[in-house]
């Protein structure tokens, strides 16, 4: 004969009832609970400090050194720490670094058409003075060239990826072919590392 107890709607209810009784004798209880659990926080974490391999990844079972917690640092003292930063980055702008992008790319013409030629590569850019980071770019730049076309001008976008990884060119505020749009695998295929593709539509 099987132990499993059947619960009836009458014992759901008187169940939730319970459960709503102790909600609020919780919510009661709360104060006197906060300063008993202040009184046990340095033990607990010791406990967490000294806890081996609890993981499982076969990490050394030497105690874990203890580290300060986030909420000990005086709020104060972060906010005037961020606020040196933030100041330092606004008196250094502009910063004289290497390269500047958003610079007006002047098309080719063929046949009438107005023809841009597109790099998609990774860089060592300068973000700040003596400071570089890879950055993946347009025509070696950030942020990318800048194109300035006419409503009624027909255009061909040639893209070229040099990245490690597919992309594809996503247009935004136009109205163009659907064909055209650049989303991989639903209007084109993504561009792969050493592949070119090229967008071609009227304005």
């Amino acid at each position: 004969m099987s132990n499993t107890k059947v619960t009836t709607t009458s014992d759901a209810v008187r169940t939730r009832r319970d459960f709503l009784r102790k909600g609020v004798m919780t919510a009661i209880a709360a104060p006197v609970a906060v300063s008993a659990l202040a009184s046990c926080k340095d033990g607990a974490a010791q406990r967490t400090a000294t806890a081996s391999d609890s993981d499982h990844s076969g990490g050394s079972t030497a105690p874990h050194p203890a580290t300060p917690a986030a909420a000990a640092v005086d709020p104060r003292a972060r906010a005037d720490q961020m606020d040196a930063m933030h100041e330092k980055g606004i008196k250094a702008f502009p910063a004289k670094t290497e390269g500047k992008g958003n610079q007006l790319l002047a098309p080719r013409i063929v046949n009438g058409v107005k023809v841009f030629d597109i790099t998609c590569k990774a860089v060592q850019w300068e973000v700040e003075v003596g400071k570089k980071v890879e950055a993946w770019t347009f025509n070696g730049v950030v942020p990318g060239p800048q194109i300035r076309v006419t409503e009624g001008d027909r255009i061909r976008m040639i893209v070229k990826n040099e990245l490690p990884e597919s992309t594809s060119v996503h247009f935004h505020g136009i109205e163009m072919p659907n064909a055209m749009d650049g989303v991989p695998f639903i209007t084109q295929p993504p561009i792969k590392p050493g592949e070119t593709f090229t967008y071609e539509f009227v304005v």
